[in-house]
């Protein structure tokens, strides 16, 4: 049975991205403050996701009011799957899955270890054969 459709924006935490064969990955944290346990359980748990990533690589070395350049922003738009999530006192985790041919590996792998933004809205279930 498909769950209602929720759009969601939250800040995160990009971890490693792994690219395997036909599949690539990318691990992200959120803070439990950023989004309810019921949003996490609704867009991280068994769910196909369109998912926008966003993040400014340099936004560790720029200075406190320094102004944004224009385009320095990574942006990358795709169809994931969300096997589960876990959770913690601090933060929940997930493991976004793609299929590789579908999205650029090397922009995705850009994400790693940086902060950012993730929009998702869940558009389905996640097919059992999509979990990894």
């Amino acid at each position: 049975m498909a769950k209602k459709k929720t759009t969601k924006d939250f800040p995160c935490k990009f971890g490693a991205a792994n690219i395997n064969g036909s599949k690539a990955t990318i691990r992200l944290s959120v803070d439990r403050s950023a989004i309810t346990l019921e949003d996490t359980a609704e867009l991280l748990c068994g769910s196909q996701l369109a998912v926008a990533l966003s993040c400014d690589p340099n936004a560790d070395s720029d200075v406190e009011g320094q102004q944004r350049m224009g385009g320095m922003d990574l942006a990358l738009e795709a169809v994931a799957t969300v096997p589960g999530f876990h959770a913690n006192p601090e933060r929940f985790t997930a493991t976004l899955q793609f299929v590789s041919d579908s999205i650029d590996t090397g922009l995705l792998g850009r994400f790693s270890k940086q902060a950012g933004q993730i929009t998702c809205e869940r558009t389905g279930d996640a097919k059992p054969e999509s979990a990894l």
